[in-house]
């Protein structure tokens, strides 16, 4: 499976003491822990916002990703190591120098691992700290060549500052997923800390993947108590192993794949959810405009917007020097859901315009939401 220099950047714009590092002796001892002073992880000195836990190579063990920027606005790389268990036998790291994971200068803030496009490989979102795009950081969507939407929350809400965004992910390559919602029996009702392994012959090519049901994986949020594989074109897995907290061990074959699953600990697969029924179009659950795509555009982009209830809506574009463009939509009474409408630049000039969405009761006699966003 994929390198490090399988990985590109898909999308430009991307805490001091030695991380400590625990490891565990004996299940539910007293002291169960022994702490780690030798190694590359256990004595790198370096500011850390979050360590992410994930098997980025598909080799069968778990590596290192520590968000490690100065959170000042300065450029720096991250701290990412690639665990040495399946080539050394031993649970060494080495840190990852092959570009562009281990090259991009970034203030990092946290590594989030979701397979988006369902191929069978984990592609990398790292988020910067305080969204410092004034100084150049926006945030880094590394695609390495079920449908995961990306929700990015915003830790400092003045209103000066954008609201969280949350980006529906249309996926349409008719590649394969699986969804699992573990649930334990004798362990824990969430089978936290469970390893989840899935074997699939992924264009021609057998591969095993690693998941790990986890509460939290990440800064500032907690991780879904469902665990996603993408398969590429493979209908259906060949083995799907789960290696329960406690030390059951549930094998099963042969597992259909666009199927959301509970696995009970000991018990079996039960399908909750197929892909036929994920067509329905699902109501937001709050407004929201969205970022323009694409984003720097010439001439053409799209703004879609999501509304929860029935609104009155008016969509403006302005210039920087805050007169009106255009009204793409003027007081219109639109339905719940999500809308798109188109935005040309034929007849202007190149630079900078900005978008405002607002959405009013559908009498028109209450502003319930407001919102711009910029336009390059």
């Amino acid at each position: 499976m994929p390198t490090c220099q399988a990985f590109r950047a898909f999308s430009e714009s991307l805490l001091c003491a030695a991380i400590i590092l625990f490891a565990s002796t004996a299940m539910l001892n007293a002291q169960p822990f022994t702490k780690i002073t030798t190694g590359q992880i256990a004595t790198d000195v370096r500011d850390a916002s979050g360590a992410s836990w994930i098997d980025y190579d598909n080799d069968g063990d778990l590596d290192l990703f520590i968000a490690s920027g100065p959170a000042n606005g300065t450029r720096a790389r991250d701290y990412l190591y690639r665990n040495q268990l399946k080539q050394t036998g031993a649970a060494t790291f080495e840190r990852i120098n092959d570009a562009p994971l281990g090259t991009d200068l970034a203030d990092g803030q946290v590594w989030n691992w979701i397979d988006y496009d369902n191929d069978g490989d984990l592609d990398a979102y790292l988020t910067n700290y305080i969204g410092n795009v004034a100084a150049g950081l926006r945030n880094f969507l590394y695609r390495n060549d079920g449908d995961l939407d990306l929700f990015v929350p915003n830790v400092f809400r003045p209103a000066i500052q954008a609201p969280p965004h949350f980006y529906r992910n249309d996926l349409s390559n008719n590649n394969h997923w699986v969804k699992l919602k573990p649930v334990g029996t004798s362990s824990n009702r969430d089978g936290i800390g469970a390893k989840l392994r899935a074997k699939a012959a992924i264009n021609g090519n057998v591969y095993w993947q690693l998941r790990e049901a986890s509460s939290q994986n990440t800064f500032c949020g907690q991780n879904s108590p469902e665990i996603h594989f993408g398969f590429g074109d493979a209908a259906s897995i060949d083995s799907l192993r789960i290696e329960w907290p406690l030390g059951q061990v549930d094998v099963h074959a042969n597992v259909q794949t666009n199927t959301v699953y509970e696995a009970v600990e000991g018990a079996g697969l039960n399908p909750i959810t197929t892909a036929v029924e994920d067509n329905a179009p699902a109501i937001p659950l709050g407004f929201a405009l969205e970022q323009n795509y694409p984003n720097p555009f010439n001439p053409t982009t799209r703004i879609a917007f999501a509304l929860p209830v029935a609104s009155r809506v008016t969509l403006t574009v302005f210039d920087v020097n805050g007169r009106v463009v255009t009204e793409l939509i003027r007081n219109q009474l639109q339905t719940a859901g999500r809308h798109e409408v188109s935005f040309s630049t034929n007849d202007l000039v190149s630079g900078i315009y900005f978008c405002k969405l607002e959405a009013r009761s559908s009498n028109g006699s209450l502003l319930q939401f407001a919102e711009t966003k910029t336009m390059t």
